[in-house]
């Protein structure tokens, strides 16, 4: 299932390239730094961008040769996240006091 479009916001330490999101991302992201756009690629297709993504992939990953982020950078992220339902229904005809179950799996929705 696909999440409606979502913002994240996250920081820069002075190190770290690679930054998590809540939800897999199932399509090209936005990315901001500061006020500044950002190019955007995907991981093993793309080159020469800041930022690259992975469909179904949690992580957004600076480019090695971009200057890290330094400490309280802000990096927003919008992004249509996607999740996994799974859903297990029980047969009712056989006992009809057990309704259908209904088990979410990949965050808060």
């Amino acid at each position: 299932m696909l999440t409606d479009l979502r913002a994240e916001v996250l920081r820069g330490d002075g190190k770290t390239k690679s930054f998590y999101l809540t939800y897999e991302v199932a399509s090209k992201p936005i990315i901001r730094v500061g006020d500044d756009y950002q190019t955007v690629g995907i991981v093993g297709v793309d080159r020469d961008c800041a930022f690259y993504w992975q469909e179904g992939g949690r992580v957004i990953t600076q480019d090695e040769r971009v200057t890290v982020l330094p400490i309280g950078a802000r990096l927003d992220v919008i992004y249509q996240g996607q999740y996994e339902v799974i859903k297990y229904v029980l047969d009712s005809t056989e006992n009809p006091e057990y309704p259908t179950v209904e088990y979410v799996r990949g965050g808060d929705v």
